[in-house]
């Protein structure tokens, strides 16, 4: 038996071997292929396994990278397993190899041959793989903080003119920088003339934070906009104290409430009952 006889060989075995791995693919209880039809499962694999093949006859890594990029990107993003899809093909080289071997028992060349083809062109197709993952765990982690981003520092259209940004937790050095960059965003977007800055969620305020806070409301009178500073409990007023840091130039309001009221005034604009 040549090269080409093995390779028509294998392929003839083709529907076979696809149901074969498909079953040993759940049999090594992989999440990824786990709940997956069996003849679903059997036409995957059988269109991996023949990309091989086809790769193999030809002597270049062509048909099996090209499966794993078409097919990749989609699993990847419905929370397949990379570690999975490696071990997939793994399991199917072995299942191929030992293919080989029965069907040339006594032919070490062919079997040499077999394993000094198959083992680069499938690595190809995990490269491949593994290159596509990385892209789309990197896209799915910037969004992820895009998402992050957005929850950490909305701007909340109030009034036509105001908004409010509420602040919840700690305020570091790159927040500062999220925070700053919603606000100025929001502004320009909203043609606001005030913003209405609540920190009643924030547990610290030092001197970084209070320095923030001056340089937010510079930045907005730069746009044409006002900040009202809201929700300063009585041991943030203690600790602004303490630190020596000047807060004069932005206006202060006990509550959002306050806050609002203060705004509205600022447009001539007031809450009243109705009549």
């Amino acid at each position: 038996m040549d090269r080409h006889q093995l390779i028509a060989k294998l392929q003839e075995r083709l529907p076979s071997t696809s149901l074969v791995l498909a079953d040993r693919l759940v049999e090594a209880q992989l999440d990824t292929y786990m709940g997956v039809p069996r003849e679903q499962l059997a036409q995957m694999t059988g269109a991996a396994v023949g990309g091989l093949l086809t790769d193999i006859a030809n002597d270049r890594a062509e048909a099996f990278p090209a499966y794993w990029a078409n097919n990749t990107g989609a699993r990847a993003e419905q929370g397949a397993k990379v570690e999975d899809m490696i071990q997939a093909i793994t399991i199917g080289l072995e299942l191929l190899t030992a293919d080989v071997v029965e069907l040339a028992p006594d032919d070490l060349e062919l079997q040499n041959w077999w394993l000094s083809r198959s083992s680069p062109l499938a690595f190809a197709g995990l490269i491949t793989l593994a290159q596509i993952f990385t892209v789309v765990r990197e896209r799915t982690i910037r969004l992820q903080e895009a998402r992050i981003r957005e929850l950490s520092s909305p701007i909340i259209p109030l009034y036509n003119g105001i908004l409010v940004l509420p602040l919840v937790g700690a305020i570091d050095s790159h927040r500062a920088g999220q925070i700053m960059e919603s606000l100025l965003s929001g502004i320009s977007e909203q043609q606001a003339d005030v913003v209405i800055m609540d920190i009643t969620g924030v547990p610290v305020v030092d001197t970084s934070v209070a320095n923030y806070l001056l340089l937010a409301a510079r930045a907005a009178r730069l746009l044409g906009a006002q900040i009202i500073l809201v929700g300063i409990s009585a041991e943030v007023a203690q600790t602004i104290t303490q630190l020596g840091a000047d807060l004069s130039s932005i206006v202060t309001r006990a509550n959002l409430q306050s806050g609002i009221e203060y705004a509205l005034g600022l447009l001539g604009l007031a809450i009243a009952p109705r009549a």
